[in-house]
């Protein structure tokens, strides 16, 4: 299995759009979701069906269509970008290593995943880790910072509002945490020939083994 994971600075970066533009341009990819849930309320202040409200909840493997593909969830999107399987994973921090073990093997041994979600790279090795970034100063998040020596490309999230100084300040920004680190400036709805090169390059690279056995 060659896994391509999908991170961000801060929530609301674009990390489900990033990920189904990857989904519908590669093809033949599994997606794989995951929510680390809180108790009580939701520090979101959103109603997505993602935590518990009791405290002997572990982990949840939802794999039912009908919930994956409800309007409005992002494995709903994935499934539109054509996925070729898509789970969601709901787990408890404390449930994590288990939850995403048992998860791992409903999916094919020599398929192409890709996992949305920050947790998953803070446990496990992957082919392949962006981390995408809203235009604008660069705040980490604590999974965020937790992860950044693992990150092989950040992905500006460029977007009809976005100015040059603010990408300019984003790209200073990740260079002063990783200076090793390229840089890609990408729209997801307009993608640029020269972008989309730099994006699409490694990650293919990375998945080469799944594409040679197809």
């Amino acid at each position: 299995m060659r896994i391509i994971s999908i991170t961000s600075t801060s929530s609301g970066a674009g990390k489900t759009t990033l990920a189904a533009f990857l989904i519908k341009t590669l093809g033949g990819l599994d997606a794989l979701k995951i929510t680390v849930q809180h108790m009580g309320a939701c520090p979101k202040e959103i109603d997505c069906d993602g935590c518990p409200t009791t405290e002997d909840f572990s982990f949840k493997i939802i794999t039912d269509p009908s919930i994956l593909s409800q309007p409005g969830k992002d494995t709903a999107r994935f499934l539109k970008a054509g996925a070729k399987k898509v789970i969601w994973l709901q787990t408890q921090r404390k449930c994590l290593e288990t939850a995403v073990r048992r998860t791992l093997k409903l999916f094919p041994s020599r398929g192409g995943l890709l996992v949305e979600g920050n947790s998953f790279l803070g446990i496990r090795k992957t082919n392949f880790a962006l981390m995408i970034a809203p235009p604008r100063t660069v705040e980490l998040k604590p999974s965020a910072r937790k992860i950044l020596d693992r990150i092989n490309l950040f992905v500006i999230n460029k977007n009809s509002g976005s100015t040059k100084k603010d990408i300019e300040t984003t790209r200073e920004g990740l260079y002063s945490m990783r200076p090793d680190c390229p840089v890609v400036v990408f729209d997801p709805y307009h993608p640029e020939p020269e972008a989309r090169v730099a994006l699409l390059e490694p990650i293919v690279a990375a998945l080469e083994p799944v594409a040679s056995s197809r």
